[in-house]
């Protein structure tokens, strides 16, 4: 039996915020994800721990249901913002 990745990768939370309409960004040096608006720059959301309310650091900070929530809410900001 094939073991189950309770972890997400960064392949699938990229192509879940293309099929939003968004674009994901992890700045190295400050070490946060965003996520933007395609083809604005200038709108952008932090994605935002949902148990914490910190901006998410790492892929294995969260699992992959924290990882839906957590990009649903940061394109939901990002939807409202602009």
């Amino acid at each position: 039996m094939p073991r189950i990745n309770k972890h997400i990768k960064q392949e699938e939370i990229e192509q879940y915020v293309s099929a939003a309409g968004a674009l994901l960004h992890f700045n190295r040096p400050k070490n946060v994800f965003y996520v933007y608006a395609e083809g604005d720059f200038e709108t952008w959301a932090w994605v935002i721990n949902p148990t914490t309310q910190l901006r998410v650091k790492t892929l294995r900070e969260l699992n992959k249901e924290e990882w839906y929530i957590a990009l649903d809410d940061a394109i939901r900001r990002l939807k409202e913002s602009s």
